[in-house]
């Protein structure tokens, strides 16, 4: 596994267990509703924005321009302190956090409900279904124990044969009602 691709992991297990650890009363208020539902409603937000969009994240960042922002206060914890923009997408089941960083092309969803095992079937069966040529592997499965009790932690990469830019999907949930937030899914593109 590429020291960058690693590197990637480790900062999104690590955003994960930070936000576990962070208070989300604030956050959470505004998610209601049917577990199963923000389930779907979060993967095809995750599908729709992040892994449609994610080598042209600018021009979906400027599609959202027109769209109201989270101010840059509460944007920033959904950007872990980084350059970036974030904004709430209401649905039926509630209400979602995308959030676009600047520095680097990584798109974030975040769910504060969701079934986690709901999410985590329909992401593993999006990330599975790479078009072709690409070749898809999964580089983490990870069980982790945090404040607010376990949560899993999964990442997947996409190639192409002979190219030196990988696409890394990675997913964080947790059942636990105390948590800020029970889905966490990120898209990156990273260069070898």
């Amino acid at each position: 596994m590429s020291q960058r691709i690693l590197h990637s992991c480790r900062c999104i297990t690590a955003i994960t267990a930070l936000l576990c650890l962070s208070s989300g009363a604030s956050a959470r208020t505004i998610f209601d509703g049917n577990g199963q539902a923000q389930a779907e409603a979060f993967s095809r937000i995750y599908a729709t924005f992040c892994m449609k969009h994610l080598s042209d994240l600018k021009k979906l960042t400027d599609r959202m321009a027109f769209s109201p922002q989270l101010p840059k206060e509460k944007a920033a914890q959904f950007l872990q302190g980084k350059p970036g923009s974030a904004w709430p997408v209401p649905e039926q089941s509630g209400t979602f956090i995308l959030a676009i960083r600047s520095d680097k092309p990584m798109c974030m969803v975040y769910g504060m409900k969701a079934d986690n095992e709901a999410v985590e079937k329909t992401f593993s069966s999006i990330v599975k279904a790479a078009p072709s040529p690409m070749v898809i592997k999964q580089i983490q499965d990870e069980q982790m124990n945090t404040r607010h009790g376990p949560a899993h932690s999964i990442s997947y990469e996409w190639t192409m044969p002979k190219q030196p830019r990988k696409m890394l999907f990675s997913l964080t949930t947790t059942a636990s009602d105390t948590a800020p937030l029970q889905a966490l899914a990120s898209a990156a593109l990273i260069t070898k």
